[in-house]
């Protein structure tokens, strides 16, 4: 028998002055055990974050580091149900992030960057119509999963870094 649970997201890494946000869905299970974004060894992240700002998985100040680039980091669910599972497709009655709230304290959001489609498409779906019409209009780009879960079009680990790099440091410059 399946065990589900209501999961809960971290706070967002940020500061006031972020330029770029990184929207992921939900914590899977080994990341809310460890209690950081992204813990899973085999989730690309840390190494992309790692071209774009210098925060590599083994860097014990790796969050500054994206806030000193200007990158925050946060999910699109606050909240969700989920079986004793990672995966996207089991999150059931999720409750989304306050993004208006979020927005007025980061005026400078200039791009909102989804880490797979279960986060663009839940803010899409959910967030975006609950958001002043001024908050609606950041642009937003659809990134490809750093999760090790296998995707239907699979790319490299050097594909996916140069699409990340390709949206988000010219936001950065």
């Amino acid at each position: 028998m399946e065990i589900t649970q209501r999961n809960y997201s971290f706070d967002a890494v940020s500061s006031p002055d972020a330029r770029v946000l990184i929207l992921g869905s939900l914590p899977g299970r080994k990341s809310l055990g460890m209690k950081q974004y992204y813990a899973h060894e085999r989730n690309l992240f840390w190494d992309i974050m790692g071209e774009i700002a210098g925060a590599h998985r083994e860097v014990q100040d790796r969050y500054a580091k994206l806030i000193a680039r200007g990158i925050a980091l946060w999910d699109v669910y606050a909240s969700a149900e989920r079986p004793n599972s990672s995966l996207d497709k089991d999150i059931k009655k999720g409750k989304v992030n306050d993004f208006a709230s979020f927005y007025t304290v980061h005026p400078s959001i200039k791009l909102i960057c989804f880490n797979g489609t279960e986060a663009e498409k839940t803010y899409r779906r959910v967030a975006l119509s609950t958001l002043p019409v001024s908050f609606q209009h950041i642009p937003r780009v659809l990134l490809p999963s750093t999760s090790p879960t296998p995707s239907r079009k699979p790319l490299s680990p050097k594909q996916k870094t140069a699409l990340w790099k390709a949206a988000i440091l010219p936001v950065l410059s």
